[in-house]
């Protein structure tokens, strides 16, 4: 009897492990995504991208087609566009999908210049995951980013009034010539005055 009941067992098991990679093929969009992830992996991104985009017809919703869908934007430099889909991904039930969003949110707003963005958006990965080595040194690198342009602005307003007085200054003798020219001028028009 228990010879059954253990055979029954086994049989079980192996239905539920077939059905389980039915029921991922079965999701809408998983074969362009699989085709998607080969040709990200392999660096042609605008192939990839149409693989997320066709994926993401059949499942709009799906948060992790968006985090596709950003990564290959990303890559292709369209920053703006990435963002939005990053922002649609963090709507993931699962937390390494949100944190690894937050992590690339700051990647990309540092890639558009937006330092205070991206400080905010690595702190977000690090609240999902203290332990993220790579947050945390993006973090500190773009903190001292910003304290490298708060002290280079004022230098570099110092140095446009330089620039400014070294203008000035090198038309000063050409002004100067010009005046001498034109007085010369002046006096040479000028009838001569008798004096007394």
């Amino acid at each position: 009897m228990e010879g059954k009941v253990l055979a029954m067992r086994k049989f079980i098991a192996l239905i539920v492990l077939l059905m389980v990679p039915i029921s991922l093929l079965a999701q809408p969009g998983r074969k362009d995504v699989n085709e998607g992830n080969k040709l990200f992996a392999q660096q042609k991104y605008d192939e990839a991208y149409n693989k997320y985009r066709n994926a993401s017809i059949d499942d709009p919703n799906n948060p992790l087609i968006h985090y596709n869908l950003a990564n290959a934007l990303y890559k292709k430099k369209k920053y703006e566009d990435a963002l939005k889909d990053y922002e649609k991904s963090l709507s993931a039930e699962d937390i390494q999908v949100q944190e690894k969003s937050y992590y690339n949110m700051g990647n990309t707003f540092y890639r558009m210049g937006k330092l205070l963005e991206a400080i905010a958006a690595y702190k977000q990965a690090l609240k999902l995951n203290p332990d993220d080595e790579d947050a945390k040194y993006n973090l500190e690198f773009v903190r001292r980013k910003l304290k490298e342009n708060s002290k280079k602005q004022p230098q570099n307003k110092q140095q446009q009034q330089n620039q400014r007085r070294d203008r000035h200054a090198r038309r000063q003798p050409a002004m100067q010539r010009i005046v001498r020219e034109k007085f010369k001028i002046r006096q040479q028009q000028q009838p001569k005055q008798r004096g007394f």
